[in-house]
């Protein structure tokens, strides 16, 4: 009838039955590049990524119902009420994330599904021996390049321009101090130059040596030594790129060759760690031990009005820093996060950006959400109060998404409700804008950054900083000099290692990350931001203000 039609009961059913008809289907593997399930041994890593999203997801859930139990404390569901008022627009947004990370679960269980019964191809099984001797030959050539005769400290190792040949020579030497910021920016960059196996068998050849007794038996020592630790290393940063065939060959060469030497176990031991893996425990990965329920004084839709902006900031901060802790090298490797092959394995940094978005979505929602103009202006200085204190504890990630939030067009266009903001929040507003000035590559943000970082403070940085760093890097020098192409850009593998090595340092920096600060129940309504589509805030920000209306005709 048309009295049930006006009830909120059927306003948010109504909703909630668009969302489903708006999603779209998807197939279980749509999101994993087909080459992805034959290379190296990509599947282990993508199983643990759906896993690990449907516990992060499951908790987005556990989370967004307990939210939406609050605010069903607020509504008789029953009784008439406009769609536009607040406390219905955001309890059917709620249902909006609860909808959404259902079908997201949904659909990563049926990846999962689809990964644990892939049966890959066949392995081809190798020749050991004949791939030996093939090895073997190249240890001559090898060595025929003599060994490396730079600095002695192992330190200010030089990035000239090198062979690859060179390279392996570089980061086994036995008469120097290990150089691991050479090293690491080799095995950490070597995609774009080499594939696993190429620098495997070349530290396999370092391994067997000559056929001649140039070398002591001491020197040999040393360079095996270093030889199976880098071999170690190489296996440990990228797992998944190693094929189940190298694999197997490494396998029998331990067992054949370096079965006496103390740190083989430990190459055998990467290698089977390979396909166990565990869901990293956090913050965002555990549920409370019973369900928060809003009990302030305001309506709970309105409930972060209630709460002092350093409370929420602290909250919103430890969301962003486990997510930011937890991304791995390889995830902002060779632009994995805009690569449609790569993305699944970006995991970290793709959910890093979509809470960027969320945050800018809601920041746009709550101000929407209030119908009269002081309302606005109340909610807008307000969340500018959290934004100031997100940038004092040096948050800028979330903070981005603040700033994107109040740039929105659906709220920049809303005159009358800035001319009502004092000029202390104004101010503010203007200094949190300069501060993430996109002008000269985020000059101000970066010096902000390095201050922070210089007087020991924690530091959640705007990890768009480093990807653009990254872009620019890879697309900007090539892998190979152009006047000799068997020459590796080594400062190019630097400068791709320094950019990375940076942007990880903060994952460690962080007081968030022993200081559990975690307060309900703003953790639990700040965990999953309900907001409104594009089009949904523009709908509502012409309903609030219309084009073209004078402060007087404004509610």
């Amino acid at each position: 009838t048309s009295q049930e039609e006006d009830t909120a009961l059927y306003q948010c059913l109504l909703r909630a039955n668009n969302i489903l008809d708006n999603i779209p289907e998807r197939g279980s593997a749509s999101a994993i590049h087909t080459t992805l399930l034959t290379e190296g041994k990509y599947i282990p890593l993508l199983k643990k990524n759906n896993l690990d999203f449907i516990v992060y997801t499951s908790q987005k859930v556990f989370f967004s119902v307990s939210h939406l139990l609050s605010q069903f404390i607020g509504i008789n569901f029953m009784d008439p009420i406009d769609i536009n008022e607040g406390p219905v627009l955001y309890t059917s947004s709620l249902m909006t994330c609860v909808v959404e990370s259902i079908f997201e679960i949904t659909n990563a269980v049926e990846t999962l599904f689809y990964l644990c019964s892939h049966k890959p191809e066949t392995i081809k099984k190798r020749d050991k021996h004949k791939y030996l001797k093939t090895i073997k030959k190249e240890a001559e050539k090898l060595y025929s390049l003599g060994e490396y005769e730079g600095s002695d400290n192992g330190q200010n190792r030089p990035y000239e321009p090198q062979k690859l040949d060179q390279i392996i020579m570089i980061v086994t030497q036995h008469d120097s101090i290990i150089d691991h910021s050479y090293t690491d920016a080799i095995f950490t960059s070597y995609s774009s130059i080499a594939t696993s196996e190429e620098l495997l068998r070349k530290l396999v050849a370092r391994y067997l040596g000559p056929k001649h007794n140039k070398y002591s038996s001491e020197v040999v020592s040393k360079i095996r030594l270093r030889v199976i630790r880098q071999i170690r290393t190489l296996i440990r940063k990228n797992f998944f790129r190693i094929d189940d065939s190298v694999s197997e060959f490494l396998v029998w060469f331990c067992e054949k060759y370096i079965k006496k030497d103390s740190l083989s176990d430990n190459i055998q031991n990467e290698l089977n760690r390979v396909d166990v893996f565990s869901i990293d425990e956090g913050l965002t990965r555990s549920s409370p031990d019973s369900i928060p329920v809003w009990d302030g004084d305001v309506h709970p839709h309105e409930w972060y009005l209630a709460a002092e902006p350093e409370d929420v900031a602290m909250q919103l901060s430890l969301i962003t820093f486990d997510i930011y802790s937890r991304i791995k090298p390889y995830e902002i490797l060779d632009q994995a996060w805009n690569s449609p092959k790569l993305q699944p394995i970006a995991q970290n940094v793709q959910l890093l950006i979509q809470r960027a978005n969320k945050v800018s979505f809601w920041v746009a929602s709550c101000i929407l959400l209030q119908k009269k103009q002081k309302d606005r202006v109340k909610s807008l200085t307000h969340l500018i109060n959290i934004a100031k204190e997100l940038a004092a504890l040096h948050n800028y990630q979330t903070l981005m998404g603040f700033i994107a939030g109040f740039n929105t067009g659906a709220i920049s266009r809303l005159k009358h409700t800035f001319d009502g903001l004092s000029k202390r929040s104004q101010d503010t507003l203007d200094m949190l804008q300069e501060i993430l000035n996109p002008s000269r590559s985020f000059a101000n943000l970066r010096t902000q950054i390095k201050q922070a970082r210089d007087m020991g403070k924690s530091v959640v940085p705007y990890l768009g900083i480093y990807l653009t760093d990254l872009t620019f890097i890879d697309e900007g020098n090539p892998d190979f000099m152009e006047e000799d192409p068997t020459l590796v850009n080594t400062e190019k593998l630097a400068m791709v290692f320094d950019s990375i090595r940076e942007a990880r340092s903060y994952q460690a920096s962080g007081e968030f990350l022993f200081d559990d600060k975690r307060a309900e129940p703003l953790f639990t309504f700040l965990f999953e931001l309900p907001s409104f589509s594009e089009n949904e805030l523009y709908s509502l920000s012409y309903s609030r203000e219309p084009k073209g209306a004078n402060s007087r005709d404004i509610l």
